[in-house]
């Protein structure tokens, strides 16, 4: 169930399977080397980025200033 619900996120961001495939290279990144906070700071850095190109709330934004 919780797989589901995460997959669902990432599809109403407008995600893709490549996006998906860095995901779970990012998790299991961090999962090789938990003690590691460069390891930590880069992914977070990079979720970031990623984030700020499927904005969750875009589609809300434009409908709200009458764009759909």
């Amino acid at each position: 169930m919780r797989r589901r619900r995460a997959g669902q996120r990432v599809t109403t961001r407008g995600m893709k399977e490549p996006e998906m495939k860095r995901i779970g290279f990012w998790i299991a990144e961090v999962l090789k080397d938990l003690e590691n906070e460069s390891v930590f700071a880069r992914i977070r850095s990079e979720v970031e980025k990623l984030t700020v190109q499927f904005s969750l709330y875009e589609k809300r934004r434009a409908a709200v200033a009458g764009k759909v």
